[in-house]
């Protein structure tokens, strides 16, 4: 079974290349299965936000295939490397040449919107609101040439969730 955060974000993609960028972030209920929404409860439970984001990599890693699974999220994007440093859980992207063929200024349209769609998607999931409240800090990180070339790091914590109303 795929990570749901994975299928989260590949639908942040879609929105993305379908047009939906509006500056304002957009609340919404997030439907997913309970068995993983009370298994991320569990682990926001263990301890440390530090102990609670080592676990969570865990258990994402298996979920997509390892803690370097390459797996494409989208049409420009792949996940390199689910991995956990203190209390951050860290999501390493590459994308794709065809990115690199974009317009400049369509390449960084890209990277605006990204970053806007993954906070959406990470506060409105209720797995990783879970993670959020616990201390944990989401951090997703691209990258042209995984693992030079660092693009751009998009990161989503509990305050940034209520600063932006979700």
């Amino acid at each position: 079974m795929r990570n749901f955060k994975i299928l989260a974000l590949c639908g942040a993609f879609v929105m993305f290349l379908g047009g939906c960028g509006a500056a304002k972030y957009q609340k919404r209920q997030v439907t997913e299965d309970p068995a993983v929404t009370a298994r991320f409860e569990a682990l926001s439970k263990l301890g440390s936000p530090a102990l609670v984001a080592k676990a969570a990599a865990s258990e994402i890693a298996a979920d997509v295939g390892g803690a370097k699974p390459h797996v494409k999220v989208a049409q420009f994007a792949f996940l390199e490397e689910i991995s956990a440093q203190g209390s951050d859980l860290i999501y390493a992207y590459s994308l794709s040449p065809g990115w690199a063929s974009l317009k400049s200024s369509d390449r960084q349209k890209y990277l605006k919107l990204l970053a806007k769609d993954i906070t959406e998607n990470d506060c409105n999931t209720p797995s990783t609101r879970a993670l959020l409240r616990s201390g944990v800090r989401e951090v997703h990180r691209f990258f042209y040439d995984y693992p030079s070339s660092h693009l751009l790091d998009s990161q989503v914590s509990e305050e940034i969730c209520r600063k932006a109303g979700l």
